[in-house]
């Protein structure tokens, strides 16, 4: 009986141990606020998709241009241009609902379907059409 007794504690002991331990579903997700530089872009057109590319969206030589999501919802767009790399900025709004991230620029409204998220990675995708053609386009941020 008393070896019934140590096994039925031992066993008792392992489930608490284990049941205890945290998983990686506990974890927070982490923000999707901050400065995050537009590092690669990649898209998706008639089934293929194109390597991931640093410069599509970005001036050569310039300062990588941004996406800053601040808290209360507003958003801010900085692009580097031309030979001097002059900084040009849009302040917008922005919003979440689940997976999708709506930002908007003036009259110009785009959704995203959020990816991924970490505390240094962004990965954001959206879809548009232009001359009935369907692509889909990558934008992959670091902070």
């Amino acid at each position: 009986m008393k070896k019934l007794s140590i096994l039925f504690l031992s066993v008792l002991t392992l489930g608490m141990t284990v049941v205890s331990c945290s998983s990686d579903d506990d974890k927070a997700e982490a923000s999707i606020e901050g400065k995050w530089n537009l590092s690669k872009m990649s898209y998706t057109a008639q089934g293929v998709t194109s390597p991931e590319a640093d410069n599509w969206d970005n001036t050569p030589g310039c300062t990588k241009n941004y996406l800053e999501i601040k808290t209360g919802g507003v958003a801010v767009y900085g692009a580097y241009e031309g030979t001097d790399c002059t900084l040009s900025t849009e302040t917008g709004t922005w919003s979440k609902d689940g997976n999708k991230i709506t930002i908007k620029f003036g009259d110009d409204t785009e959704v995203f379907e959020l990816i991924s998220v970490t505390d240094s990675g962004l990965t954001l995708r959206y879809t548009f059409t232009e001359s009935g053609q369907s692509f889909t386009v990558n934008d992959i941020y670091t902070k």
